[in-house]
Order: C-alpha cells, then structure tokens, then sequence
C-alpha cells in the first residue's frame, strides 16, 4: 500500500501502545520503518496529542543507540512518523533464540541502554516502557532502543495515557504498578528487570490472569534471585540486581551514570543501604507527607540529604524528582541536586504545644515545593523526620585539648604591683644613701645594701614571669 510517498508492507512488522510500525521504502528505495497511529485513537485528541509529544521527543534526540527519527507527517486525519529501520531482532527474541546470556555479553548489551536511558534523561525524558522487546540487537551487534509512545516528557504538563501507562508484561516499577508519579529511577528499575531476562532467560515478573492481578504481584512480591535460578552468576552481579530493584526507589541507583559505575567496578557486592541518612517528601507513602488536593505536589516530589560537616551550618544535598519543580530561594530547580545550609538552627519544643521555641527560620533556606507558596517546606519537620530516623549525629560538644603541662597563671594586677616595687624601691634606696653618706655613713650603708638586694629580686622575679 502507499502512505505518502512511501511504499509500504501490508503487514505491521511490530505494534507498540501507541500504534502499529510498518516497513517502508521512501523514492530512493531507501528502507525506513513508518509508525501509524492506531485508528482508536485518531479522534482522541489528547492521545494526538501525546503523539505529537513523542515526535517531538525524538527530534531531540541525537544519540546511537536510540532509533532515529527522520520525519513526520499528517494523511486521513492519521498520524504518522518516519523511522529509520532497525535491522536486527528484540532482546526478547534474541534470548528466547539464544537461551540465557552471559554475564559478560548481559553487561555488554546493558552498559549500551544505560548510555542512551542515561541521555535520555538528561533530556528530560522517562521512558516510562523499558522491556526486552523495546530494545533492538542488531546484526552487526550493537544495541538500539526503541519506542518512546508512552514517554513522559517531564518538561511539559498533563498528557496521561490512562491504561496504556500499565502493560501486562511485569517490567513496570511498584510506584508505576500502583499509579503514582514517577521519575528516571522507575527505569532504573525496569532495566535490572530487564538484566534479570537476559541472565536467566525468565521474565521476573510473568504475566498473570489480569493486569490487575500483575499489579498486585509487582506491588507485593520481590524479584527473584538470579542466582537460585542460574547458581554461576556472580555476587556482583547479583547484588547490583538487588540494588537496581529494590522496591524503595531511595534504595535503587539514583541515575544511570551510577548503575554503570557499579557495574564497571567489577569486584565485590554492592550494599543496599537502607538506612541511607535521607529523607522523602511528597504526597504519597513518603517521611514527610504533604496534604494536596489539588495534586501540585509529586507523590514522590524531593529526597533531603543530611551530610555531616564540621563547625557553623548543617548541610543539606535537596534533590528534586518532581514533575513541576522546586523554588529555593528565589530560584526553580528541576530534576536536579542543590546544597542547602541551615545556620544553627534549634528547634527546643514546647511541652504542651509541640511547637518550636524560637526557631530561628530567618536562617533557613526557603524551599517552595511545586514552585508555590502554598506549599512552603517546614523546615520543623524536616529536622524532626531526620531525628524520627535518627541518622542525623546529635551535635557534639566542642572541646579544647588540654596542654601538655598546665601553666601557671599569675593575677596581672599582682605581676604589675611586683615589678613596680622592684624598680622604685632600689632607686628610693640610692637616692637616700646619698643624702645620708656624709652625716649617717652607717644608715646609708645599710639602705644602700637594701637597694641592691631589692634589685636582685626584682631582676630574680622578672625572668621567673617571662619563663
């Protein structure tokens, strides 16, 4: 059939979410893959809409191993884009063809998806479907990855896919499978999903019955171990799997740059620090839980990081995952990490009103959640949070190490007093023995001998004060 000025195949040769991809030859006989929106959705303008997004999303794109996006055009009241063709099998093929993989041709194949997911994301993109058959291989070898329709771009607003947010295949994250907003470590997770598949040959999560019934298995159950069911994989590697999934997205990888870091140090196990000296704000299932009606606020809006410094102000790292962005002090950020001091704040609660005596907030950062004030962070709370967990060190004293030897310490009214008596009193003295030498030659002789004593003693006392 023809489409445009493409020569198109009557059979799609894959179907997404969003519609279905056809293999196209332009004038020049050059192979391209042609994405059609599904006819359903044609007269849902807010699923034209996102199609729009997407298109938009991949004219960003400029990276290897992400399909590239040639160009895009309207026919019938239908959408299309124009792809180029990707010659190769999905992973999902490509294992159930070859059976388990390697761990050194999973880390292969792996460290490719995190480069073009890590990309992605500092584009601003959550891919939101990573899973075997969204990932190419090849036939020279190299990694592709596929199918941004239900992307979302976390600069701009709205644009829900509904149902198509959930798929019956088990890679999606726990705060996916239970509709709550998410961020770049939800792929995080879905990739140690998919490096479960590759190691094993297994989907950790199968489908079941109904999508409901998927939910609720990823909600409540833990991935399996690999390595009961593949015993050779190797500790680092099973424990970076740990890691990449752990239910608590504070606990996975916090980007993709560092899931590839773990993997690189290829020796030891990678701990899964749970009591990470952090905590979560935002309106879902979070240590400080804001009240939002109107839903301006992320389920999971900021993690608060307290970092241990010596003397003058608490530090803290806030780091922003939200969907609308955070004010501090005057400045938006968005998807990203700011240090925040709090200079000596002390928040001594009254008894019987729970509230704080003179807590100093001209001292604190003024963080707006969702960029508006009505949502001002309560700086009472976060310390309070931190102190509930207790993993913020309660101040320490400051203390003077003592000299080795103890001086001792003379009155400087009673040193002064010294030295003057051991000046004017042999001076007096002379002076007197001259007047007296004629007529009293034996009085000035004996005030003469005073005088000099008194000197030696204040010459005495004078080198036992400068010692």
């Amino acid at each position: 059939m023809q489409i445009s000025i493409y020569r198109v195949q009557d059979e799609p040769i894959g179907s997404g979410g969003m519609g279905h991809v056809y293999l196209g030859y332009d004038r020049n006989n050059n192979c391209v893959a042609i994405k059609e929106m599904r006819a359903e959705f044609v007269t849902d303008m807010s699923l034209r809409a996102r199609f729009h997004q997407e298109i938009e999303m991949m004219n960003r794109f400029e990276h290897p191993s992400i399909v590239k996006m040639y160009g895009s055009f309207e026919e019938n009241e239908n959408l299309y884009m124009v792809m180029e063709y990707v010659d190769g099998v999905t992973l999902d093929k490509f294992v159930r063809i070859k059976g388990s993989l390697t761990e050194e041709e999973s880390v292969r194949i792996l460290t490719k998806v995190l480069d073009a997911l890590g990309y992605a994301h500092h584009e601003g993109v959550i891919h939101r479907d990573i899973k075997p058959s969204n990932i190419m291989i090849r036939n020279d070898g190299r990694v592709c990855l596929l199918d941004f329709g239900i992307a979302k771009d976390m600069n701009k607003k709205g644009l829900t896919v509904g149902q198509l947010t959930i798929g019956t295949s088990g890679y999606m994250s726990p705060e996916q499978a239970e509709g709550l907003t998410i961020n770049q470590l939800s792929d995080i997770y879905s990739l140690g999903c998919v490096l479960f598949y590759m190691l094993t040959g297994q989907h950790g999560f199968t489908k079941l019955d109904n999508d409901h019934a998927t939910r609720i298995n990823i909600i409540q159950n833990d991935l399996p171990r690999a390595k009961g069911i593949k015993p050779d994989i190797s500790d680092h590697i099973q424990s970076i799997l740990d890691k990449a999934t752990q239910k608590n997205m504070r606990h996975r990888f916090q980007s993709c740059s560092e899931f590839d870091m773990a993997i690189a140090n290829n020796s030891g196990t990678i701990s899964v620090d749970t009591n990470r000296c952090s905590i979560s704000v935002g309106r879902g299932d979070c240590d400080i839980k804001i009240y939002d009606p109107q839903n301006k606020v992320s389920s999971h809006h900021a993690d608060i990081e307290y970092v241990v410094i010596t003397g003058g102000s608490d530090k803290y790292i806030y780091i922003d995952r939200s969907t609308n962005g955070t004010m501090i002090n005057g400045k938006r950020i968005h998807r990203q990490s700011k240090e925040v001091f709090v200079q000596n704040v002390h928040f001594e609660q009254h008894e019987t009103s729970g509230y704080p005596d003179d807590p100093e907030v001209d001292k604190c950062p003024e963080i707006l959640l969702a960029c508006n004030q009505n949502y001002k962070l309560d700086w009472v709370e976060v310390i309070a949070a931190f102190e509930k967990k207790q993993c913020k060190p309660e101040p320490k004293p400051v203390v003077t190490p003592l000299p080795k030897e103890i001086p001792i310490v003379v009155d400087q009214t009673l040193s002064f007093g010294w030295y003057l008596l051991a000046f004017i009193c042999p001076i007096v003295g002379w002076v007197m023995y001259y007047q007296w030498k004629e007529n009293n030659k034996g009085k000035a002789n004996k005030i003469c001998v005073t005088s000099w004593i008194s000197f030696a003693l204040g010459l005495v006392l004078n080198i036992l004060m400068k010692s």
